[in-house]
Formats: C-alpha cells, sequence, structure tokens
C-alpha cells in the first residue's frame, strides 16, 4: 500500500491513496498497521493536531516501508524572516493556521523514538525533506 498524506488535493501521485488532511486530522485508523510500502507527507504535518502522529503514522509502515516528509521547517522560516527574506506578514499568515511548528531536527529526533532509521535528512532553502525506514 502506497499512502499520500497532504492538504493540497491536487498533488496526485499515481498508484498512491490520496488522505487528506481534513479539520487538523488524518482518517489514519482507515490503514492497517504494518501496511505501507511508503508513505509520502507532503506539507501538512504543521497542520495536524495530533501530538501521537508521527508514532502512530510509524506504525503503518510495513518492514523496510519508508516515510517521506516534505515541509517547512521553522527554524529556516524564523531565520529567513530575521535576516528580512520573509516578510513578516507572510509569516504571520502562515503560521496562523498551523497547530504546530515543526523542524529537521525535532522531526528526526521523534522518528528515531518511533524505531525509524533516518535514511536522508536535506534542507533546501526553508524546506526540510527527510526519509526514514523502518
Amino acid at each position: 500500500m502506497k499512502v499520500t498524506i497532504t492538504s493540497d488535493m491536487s498533488r496526485k501521485i499515481d498508484g498512491y491513496i490520496m488522505m487528506p488532511v481534513i479539520q487538523s486530522s488524518v482518517r489514519i485508523v482507515d490503514i492497517p498497521t504494518n501496511a505501507c510500502e511508503h508513505i509520502d507527507i507532503f506539507n501538512c504535518l504543521d497542520e495536524i493536531k495530533s501530538e501521537t502522529f508521527l508514532q502512530d503514522i510509524s506504525n503503518k509502515l510495513r518492514k523496510n516501508g519508508i516515510l517521506s516528509l516534505v515541509g517547512v521547517d521553522s527554524l529556516a522560516m524564523c531565520d529567513s524572516v530575521v535576516n528580512e527574506k520573509v516578510d513578516k506578514k507572510d509569516f504571520v499568515d502562515y503560521v496562523k493556521n498551523k497547530h504546530y511548528l515543526w523542524d529537521i531536527e525535532e522531526i528526526s529526533s521523534k522518528l528515531k523514538i518511533a524505531g525509524l532509521q533516518i535514511i536522508s535528512a536535506k534542507m533546501n532553502g526553508m524546506l526540510y525533506e527527510l526519509k526514514a525506514t523502518r
């Protein structure tokens, strides 16, 4: 099973089941435990209200399954505001609909606690891209 979790429903990937973020949550209870070979979380982790989401979604991966995450790194975003690369109004507009602001180190730590191994962790400007395996 391959799953994409996103708030952007126009981002469809052939062969992947789309799971939208609706009202700050994702119905991951519909995904069987140990069933996914790949889970793609695209630019929506900070919109999800559940404090246990990373642990819960990690349990959905089967052995050697891959979890991919892409999103805005909160520390890089703040750095960009301080260095005036991002307008303060744009920053406020971005954070006002978020439940949590993640950075690449915190996500990596949570995934390791969930029993995953980090394959890669990259930054591209303000965006993080993480891949982990079970």
